[in-house]
């Protein structure tokens, strides 16, 4: 008996054009794209570390914007720690904007909190943190940023109270700082961390040593 499939291709917006993938398979095979490490699970254990390692932060008496202010870096932290043994490299930009590189230097992720139309099919997802200035530039010329053409992908989060929402998503146009079109949407699987413990963190994969993570700044 045929049923529905919950994951479909589709155009979000025909105005923007934008691509909204969430098909497990099509998400799957965007990832690879990118970089043959890249896989869903991947991003939920590094999700999952980060949400551990920052647990503290989500206490009754921790300050209201700790957990907000510090999850963007521990999600970076456990990304590179992941990736770099694959040859991908750290890249520190200016104004305080981390992206993480694949190894042919054709893709680059950049980690930021994101509304509550992260994950949404009919939503206008953008990033919570005004940071589109240098993402813009970085964007509109990557050969001066980058030093050669490399797209960037914006890893978004928007945590609720009781599950959190991702997407990697390529913007196409900024305003005000701001993500206001994409270009293409790839979005994860959406999970629940009230579920997560201290004990968590032992069943998950060891993360590589790294020996010569490449970190780069770039001059002003």
């Amino acid at each position: 008996m045929a049923t529905d499939n919950l994951f479909k291709l589709e155009n979000f917006n025909p105005l923007s054009n934008c691509t909204f993938i969430n098909d497990e398979q099509l998400v799957r095979e965007e990832l690879k794209a990118i970089n043959t490490v890249l896989t869903p699970d991947l991003f939920k254990n590094v999700l999952q570390e980060a949400l551990i390692d920052t647990q503290n932060l989500r206490a009754p008496t921790a300050p209201k914007s700790a957990f907000k202010n510090i999850i963007s870096s521990s999600v970076v932290t456990f990304l590179r720690n992941k990736l770099v043994p694959y040859g991908w490299t750290s890249y520190e930009g200016r104004g305080d904007i981390s992206f993480t590189i694949t190894p042919n230097k054709t893709n680059a992720i950049y980690v930021t909190l994101g509304n509550e139309d992260v994950g949404k099919k009919k939503g206008h997802p953008t990033n919570s943190a005004k940071k589109g200035s240098e993402l813009s530039k970085a964007h509109s010329d990557p050969q001066f940023y980058f030093d050669q053409h490399t797209k960037i992908y914006i890893l978004l989060l928007h945590f609720d109270s009781d599950k959190l929402n991702i997407e990697l998503s390529i913007p196409r146009n900024f305003s005000k700082g701001h993500v206001e079109e994409w270009e293409k949407r790839i979005i994860l699987p959406t999970f629940n961390y009230n579920t997560f413990s201290s004990n968590t963190i032992a069943q998950l994969p060891k993360p590589a040593q790294i020996d010569n993570g490449l970190i780069k700044r770039k001059s002003l």
